[in-house]
């Protein structure tokens, strides 16, 4: 057998180099690829180890919002991908809004072009929970809040809660501010 030239020895260095590379890649693949029910599972178990909490779609608008709120950093905590979050938040919901998801996931679901996103569900269950008229009500009662015989510290907690229900009322640091001062003068 003749020595094998320079120019072939390259080529089957690059080509065996090549081979490895290929190889490498496919093993990444594989691996990034897990079954969506394994990635589920496994953000799951995430999730239920920080002890979520529940909403059961009773109680005062600032119930729904804590728990919009505690999802939402606990997604961004474990890291859990857009299209999982629906349903994990949707194992949360208990009584009255566990019956209305569960009555309202697949008429909502066909009529999407697209999945639905947690954004979506944030939306739609606010719409549900705390309807228009409770907003209003809420936002009337935090333009008459005043601290009265209240000390400044039962005023401040009160003045807070509000600021949960009516965010809009008082949508910077200044206008908070503003409101917060209002009250005290009163």
């Amino acid at each position: 057998m003749p020595p094998l030239s320079s120019k072939r020895l390259r080529q089957r260095s690059s080509n065996k180099a090549l081979r490895e590379l290929v190889m490498e890649l496919a093993e990444e693949r594989r691996s990034k690829s897990k079954p969506t029910a394994e990635i589920a599972s496994s953000i799951s178990k995430r999730i239920s180890q920080n002890k979520p909490p529940t909403y059961s779609g009773t109680g005062e608008p600032a119930a729904l919002e804590s728990w919009l709120r505690e999802f939402d950093k606990l997604f961004n905590v474990v890291q859990c991908p857009e299209n999982l979050r629906v349903n994990q938040a949707a194992f949360y919901l208990q009584e009255e809004a566990d019956y209305w998801w569960s009555n309202a996931r697949d008429s909502v679901m066909s009529e999407l072009d697209n999945p639905l996103s947690w954004k979506d569900l944030k939306t739609m269950i606010r719409e549900k929970f705390y309807p228009p008229h409770t907003k209003k009500q809420k936002s009337n009662e935090f333009a008459t809040l005043e601290m009265g015989k209240m000390s400044v510290d039962e005023y401040y907690k009160e003045f807070i809660e509000y600021v949960k229900y009516c965010p809009d009322d008082v949508p910077t640091e200044e206008k908070k501010m503003q409101r917060f001062e209002l009250g005290l003068v009163n």
